[in-house]
């Protein structure tokens, strides 16, 4: 669940539609061969419905990661204000 992408350096506005468009495809390309790797009895469209999941479980980690992260700061700091700036 901890997967991470490093997103491109945005300080060059040049190419960053093509870094961007590297990194989506790099990271499609491991998330079928991980799934192929895993599960190669399933059929394509298997494959694919697990492959969805995967990406979309680590997004819902990474949204609990960020929203644990802004509590356990809220009540460190007794910062009420960063919990309706956050919103």
């Amino acid at each position: 669940m901890n997967f991470f992408i490093s997103p491109p350096v945005d300080i060059d506005p040049y190419g960053i539609m093509k870094k961007i468009e590297h990194i989506m495809n790099e990271s499609e390309r491991r998330f079928t061969y991980f799934v192929d790797q895993v599960a190669p009895e399933m059929s394509k469209e298997e494959r694919a419905n697990l492959r969805f999941a995967l990406i979309g479980a680590i997004g819902v980690n990474q949204i609990y990661k960020i929203v644990r992260h802004l509590l356990i700061t809220i009540k460190k700091t007794n910062n009420f204000h960063m919990l309706q700036c956050s919103r």
